[in-house]
């Protein structure tokens, strides 16, 4: 189900195809240079969403999904992260805030 809802999204949003891959062999605590977008959710169906991409990849991203060009990590990526963890939130029959 979070596998369907992140590959549509980013299939229909971003123009971009997802590739489903096996969990990593370690448990990462710690990210460097990247960027996390995270939602919680509540109700019937509890988690949490998270999204997380090396910085360079999260820039791709997020050109590809506000149509514009990014030169640079700014607030426009962190934003975009928490807009596409948003979505898909909401499509796993989560309410919109």
């Amino acid at each position: 189900m979070t596998i369907d809802a992140t590959r549509d999204i980013f299939e229909t949003m971003i123009m971009l195809e997802v590739n489903e891959q096996p969990s990593l062999p370690v448990l990462v605590n710690n990210f460097t240079d990247s960027v996390s977008g995270m939602v919680g959710l509540a109700g019937s169906c509890r988690g949490m969403v998270a999204i997380h991409a090396p910085t360079d990849v999260a820039m791709l991203i997020t050109a590809r999904f506000l149509g514009l060009s990014v030169d640079t990590f700014n607030d426009d990526v962190t934003d975009a992260f928490g807009e596409l963890a948003m979505y898909c939130r909401i499509k796993l029959g989560g309410d919109p805030l």
